[in-house]
């Protein structure tokens, strides 16, 4: 071979080489960790309230506006509740794990939710909206119901 047919040779495989690695280190699209996608959380229920007759407990609380034009907005109501003895108390710096006790439609206006409370329990109840997505927004007020009877 001749020098002149070496040195055509050597730039090609060198040129190949380049494009080669540029093409594998350029990749597609942006390098980066990978980001969640961004939604809106729907709101806290702020007015959870009790009553109670006899063992009967009826929470109610108001659900915000429904959103306009077709949003998906406020699909549900989760209603979560936490079951203690007053026999055995947990301690008291203990984290409190809730128990969902329903899922339900969620509608605009006041929604209820009714419970029969067993004798000798303390009930702690939360509610957490969720959208369309079955992304959950903040929990609600707690409220504390005692059944000492």
């Amino acid at each position: 071979m001749r020098n002149e047919d070496m040195y055509r040779l050597t730039v090609y495989y060198i040129i190949s080489i380049l494009v080669f690695l540029s093409v594998l280190l350029s990749g597609c699209g942006i390098k980066g960790p990978p980001v969640p996608p961004v939604y809106a959380k729907p709101p806290a229920v702020s007015d959870l309230q009790y009553q109670v007759d006899g063992e009967q407990l009826n929470l109610t609380w108001s659900v915000p506006p429904m959103q306009p034009g077709g949003k998906p907005g406020i699909a549900g109501v989760k209603v979560f509740r936490l079951k203690e003895s007053f026999k055995n108390l947990p301690c008291k710096d203990c984290p409190r794990t809730f128990t969902l006790m329903r899922k339900i439609p969620a509608r605009s206006g006041t929604m209820q939710f009714q419970d029969v409370m067993d004798k000798g329990f303390a009930y702690y109840y939360k509610i957490v909206l969720y959208d369309a997505g079955n992304h959950d927004g903040e929990d609600s007020n707690i409220v504390r119901v005692e059944n000492r009877k």
